[in-house]
């Protein structure tokens, strides 16, 4: 089913005035893989106090937001392509540009039928736990992961340590649920990875079926209730595996003592006979 291709998916300032309307505390850190050409400063004015890690796989794009970017201390702007490996691939951009990125032309087609390519060359990608590493970033500090890469999301996510993930109060993934290179259905390899983790979601849009926008939340205290659930659960499973075969020993010794019981009646029985008159 062809996908209309528009300049943006959810343009920015919808987008961070979408999330900011949905995550009522301050947020220390905000890191957006993927912000595109079209963002501002001032897109960001929503969240109060937070520092900000935008990382642009678009070298281009990423000069430019250094430059629209730069005299703010609040933001970091880091020119990579964030993928599960350190590795060099190719890069592609096209006539629209939110569909730049890593994936050939071919693959985008058949959702895309008029996207046109423009140029493409080689980056080197590296993971999101290296390029964030440099950072100090503060124990127990609330932060916002945004993953606004279509179609890479659930390659990334895979790629992070769960404590690494699970330090992330809030994550917000634009994702895609047509078949990719790579990723199958990866919008919903997302959401089961994240649920598995016990986020909860809290905001999703499905304007375009094709390219849903879902917001996670992680609650460290909702987690450790979710793990002694299961780990009271496992136990209860124990104990009644082992009352089950205590009730089976049980139900063995009651057969044979009514074996037993039977037995002896006939032994009386036959004695009873066999006493001489």
């Amino acid at each position: 089913m062809p996908v209309k291709c528009d300049s943006e998916f959810l343009s920015m300032p919808n987008l961070i005035a979408q999330l900011a309307f949905r995550i009522p505390a301050s947020l220390d850190l905000v890191v957006h893989v993927g912000p595109g050409e079209f963002a501002l400063p001032s897109d960001y004015s929503h969240f109060n106090g937070s520092h900000f890690v935008l990382i642009e796989g678009d070298p281009d794009i990423a000069t430019l937001l250094k430059l629209r970017f730069g005299r703010s201390r609040r933001f970091s702007i880091v020119s990579k392509h964030v993928s599960s490996i350190e590795a060099q691939m190719p890069f592609y951009r096209y006539n629209c540009s939110s569909l730049n990125g890593p994936f050939e032309i071919d693959s985008l087609r058949h959702l895309y039928p008029s996207l046109k390519p423009i140029d493409s060359f080689p980056v080197v990608s590296d993971t999101l736990a290296n390029l964030l590493s440099i950072y100090d970033i503060p124990l127990n500090s609330s932060r916002l992961l945004i993953l606004d890469v279509p179609g890479q999301d659930a390659a990334i996510l895979q790629s992070l340590d769960k404590s690494f993930l699970t330090s992330f109060n809030f994550v917000f993934v634009a994702g895609c649920r047509a078949p990719l290179p790579h990723a199958s259905l990866p919008i919903d390899d997302s959401v089961a990875l994240l649920s598995s983790l016990h986020y909860q979601i809290i905001g999703q849009e499905h304007t375009d079926s094709q390219l849903p926008h879902i917001l996670f939340y992680f609650s460290q205290q909702h987690s450790d209730l979710h793990s002694e659930l299961h780990k009271r659960s496992v136990l209860l499973a124990q104990k009644s595996s082992v009352l089950y075969s205590l009730e089976q020993e049980i139900l063995t010794c009651k057969t044979k003592l009514a074996l037993a019981e039977e037995q002896i009646a006939i032994a009386m029985n036959q004695l009873h006979y066999a006493e001489p008159s």
